[in-house]
């Protein structure tokens, strides 16, 4: 969880940010004024996540129940950029494996982690696209689009904020 590339992604851009710096060029005899994000040395970014991780640590000590879901509905699983879905506030994970296959995990009293198999119903297939859709950071993947898909998508994809990192160095004229 920790050294996922999204993860540490997300801790690397707050940390450009952060430490972002103006600068003043003269381009085609115009002064301009730019803003510099430089990606931050991982060992930086592993630094800060360390400072984060009492509180990481506890949610991955817990312990889970695993289910895996198969699906035969006739509504599939939907798949995004990002499909790795956490919710901090019920501590639970939705992660779609294929069109009709996917993994859930909820904290468990166990003293173990628990494994099991289960049938997926329409509404639970729905919940697991509602995740993986607002977890999207730009792309949903679909077999098949559809007019109902299409607005199931727009009414539960919030709009992100266009993230500065990937798109390089831009210039503003003053």
């Amino acid at each position: 969880f920790v050294r996922v590339p999204q993860f540490m992604e997300l801790i690397a851009r707050q940390l450009a940010v952060a430490n972002r710096r103006t600068v003043q060029i003269e381009w085609e005899g115009k002064p301009l004024q730019g803003v510099v994000l430089d990606n931050p040395a991982v060992d930086i970014v592993l630094d800060n996540i360390a400072a984060l991780m009492p509180k990481i640590r506890e949610t991955v000590v817990r312990q889970y129940k695993w289910t895996c879901c198969h699906n035969s509905t006739s509504e599939l699983f939907l798949t995004s950029d990002n499909p790795f879905a956490y919710r901090g506030d019920s501590d639970d994970f939705a992660f779609p494996l294929s069109l009709d296959l996917a993994i859930w995990g909820e904290t468990s009293e166990s003293e173990s982690n628990i494994f099991n198999h289960s049938d997926g119903t329409p509404d639970f297939v729905r919940k697991i696209n509602r995740r993986t859709i607002k977890n999207a950071e730009r792309l949903v993947f679909t077999h098949q689009m559809s007019d109902d898909l299409r607005r199931f998508i727009k009414r539960h994809h919030s709009p992100f904020n266009v993230d500065p990192m990937a798109h390089g160095r831009t210039w503003v004229r003053k």
